[in-house]
């Protein structure tokens, strides 16, 4: 199962953010890639087809990143050319400390 994950980081460090993003994707599909055989031969069939299937989900899921830091860069963009507003972060809320207790 997977999630969708958010959060926010100053203007001035979006680029330094995805960059470290795409690092991270570019390794996980490297070593998943570089951790594949494909030998081609017929006594080794079953295991290049299933390292197939590997690759093509592993490229799946680079692509899928590259999605995210495709979208996160054109909002980046929309932002730095003044055509659009960055998002208003919440105020935070003071947080609220427990009563304290009493020795009644």
């Amino acid at each position: 199962m997977k999630v969708s994950l958010s959060y926010s980081v100053p203007l001035d460090n979006v680029l330094t953010t995805v960059n470290k993003l795409y690092v991270e994707r570019k390794m996980e599909f490297d070593k998943k890639y570089n951790s594949l055989q494909c030998e081609f031969s017929e006594d080794r069939l079953q295991l290049l087809l299933k390292n197939i299937r590997e690759i093509r989900l592993s490229l799946t899921e680079f692509d899928n990143g590259l999605g995210d830091i495709n979208d996160i860069l054109q909002g980046y963009q929309k932002i730095i050319n003044g055509e659009t507003q960055p998002p208003e972060q919440p105020l935070e809320q003071p947080q609220q400390q427990p009563p304290e207790e009493t020795d009644d």
